[in-house]
C-alpha cells in the first residue's frame, strides 16, 4: 500500500501522475513547489480522493507543523 506519492514533475504531467497515482490506489496526492495543475485535481476528486496537496514542500511543512 502507497501512503503518499511525492510529486517533482513539471506541472503539465500532473495529469498522467494522477492517472498512475488513482490506479495505484495511494492515499495522498502531493505536489512540490511550483507544481500545480487544475485538471489533475479535478480528476482526483472525481475519483473521491480528497487528499490533495498541491503547490507545497513537505519538508516545509514538516517543519513549519513539528519542529
Amino acid at each position: 500500500l502507497v501512503d503518499i506519492v511525492d510529486v517533482f514533475r513539471r506541472s503539465e504531467f500532473l495529469p498522467d501522475v494522477a492517472s498512475d497515482f488513482l490506479e495505484a490506489d495511494a492515499k495522498v496526492f502531493w505536489s512540490q513547489i511550483g507544481i500545480e495543475n487544475e485538471e489533475a485535481e479535478i480528476m482526483l476528486r472525481q475519483a473521491g480522493h480528497q487528499d490533495i496537496v498541491m503547490n507545497r514542500c513537505t519538508k516545509i511543512e514538516y517543519m513549519r507543523l513539528f519542529v
